[in-house]
């Protein structure tokens, strides 16, 4: 799916980031992000469960006027599948949610992340930062994240029914907008629309692969709140070695 040098280019990527943990700075702003996305998180999952709980979960009891369909329906077995169901998808869920919440918190950090692996990692990168990027972030975010929703939940069903693999599909389907996202926020930083769409042509496949790793990694519980923070930081090692002269 990934060429040989893709797959190389995000290895190398991927420890440089690893390494920028050692400084002091970044990781100030790690724990300042890590704890705005938790709280939010937090508060957004407690809303989502009541909404299911309600509405969703209460649906699933099943119950019949048949004895036998009765003793069937809520049955070990029947009632273990559902359960896996359920776990599934609060599973997905809880990542849908935390993608566009965890990517407006990074996007507050994201001149501070892309500066200090500059610096750090010397290279030497001339390009001058636009105005009013803040900005333009947050209205990319919201888009994107408007999409990813809409996709999601016509997906719903196939995350709902098909465990395991859910994952898989919800990984293969946002890994691409997860990376447009974070890299065209980078992006906008310091180049214009026609440029930018160059710029992703140029980066696609590391840009697609990016996006599948972080998307994996908010699938997996404490990870995924460090991921919006790696992936802007991984993702400002892409453009700063793709672009240094």
């Amino acid at each position: 799916m990934f060429s040989f040098q893709t797959i190389n280019s995000i290895k190398e990527i991927f420890n440089i980031s690893i390494k920028d943990f050692d400084d002091p700075s970044l990781r100030k702003n790690l724990y300042i992000s890590l704890f705005l996305t938790f709280t939010l998180t937090i508060l957004s999952c407690y809303l989502l469960y009541l909404f299911l709980d309600q509405y969703i979960f209460e649906s699933l009891k099943f119950s019949s006027s048949n004895k036998l369909i009765n003793l069937i329906l809520t049955s070990f077995i029947i009632q273990f599948i559902i359960s896996i169901a359920q776990y599934f998808a609060l599973w997905i869920f809880f990542s849908i949610i935390l993608i566009p919440i965890g990517n407006l918190i990074s996007s507050l950090f994201e001149e501070k992340i892309f500066d200090i692996a500059k610096e750090k990692n010397l290279y030497n990168f001339s390009k001058n930062r636009k105005s009013v990027t803040f900005i333009k972030s947050i209205i990319l975010t919201i888009k994107l994240s408007f999409i990813a929703i809409l996709i999601n939940l016509v997906l719903i069903p196939i995350y709902f029914f098909l465990p395991i693999a859910n994952i898989i599909i919800f990984i293969l389907v946002n890994g691409y907008l997860i990376g447009r996202e974070f890299y065209g926020n980078i992006l906008m930083q310091f180049y214009d629309k026609k440029e930018i769409k160059k710029c992703y042509i140029d980066s696609s496949s590391e840009v697609y692969a990016f996006g599948c790793l972080i998307c994996f990694l908010y699938t997996v519980p404490v990870l995924n709140l460090f991921a919006p923070f790696f992936a802007t930081l991984c993702f400002s090692h892409l453009l700063l070695q793709k672009e240094s002269t």
